[in-house]
């Protein structure tokens, strides 16, 4: 039984994702609509969502925080600034973009 639900289940690629949720955002047609011509569940569209706009704010955070420390503040500042809880955090997640 898992052999088969292991064919069945599709894997989305990220270009793939990225289209379907801009298709979504766009709002040309309802995002259940959407979801059925694409064959996936609405809560994945939701999920594939979340994460894309979580990826986009924390390139945006990213970003800023880059610009001030250019701008001469010191990275404890800056991480502080734009919202970090601390310099450690925006340092861990600076190192992956």
């Amino acid at each position: 039984m898992k052999d088969i639900r292991r064919r069945t289940r599709k894997h989305h690629s990220a270009e793939e994702k990225i289209r379907i949720v801009l298709e979504g955002l766009r709002g040309e047609m309802s995002i259940a609509e959407l979801c059925r011509c694409e064959g996936i569940a609405t809560s994945l569209h939701y999920s594939w969502s979340k994460e894309f706009l979580e990826a986009g704010k924390k390139r945006l955070a990213g970003d800023t925080a880059a610009m001030k420390i250019a701008g001469g503040m010191t990275v404890n500042e800056a991480a502080m600034d734009v919202g970090y809880v601390s310099p450690s955090q925006f340092s861990r997640e600076f190192k992956r973009m």
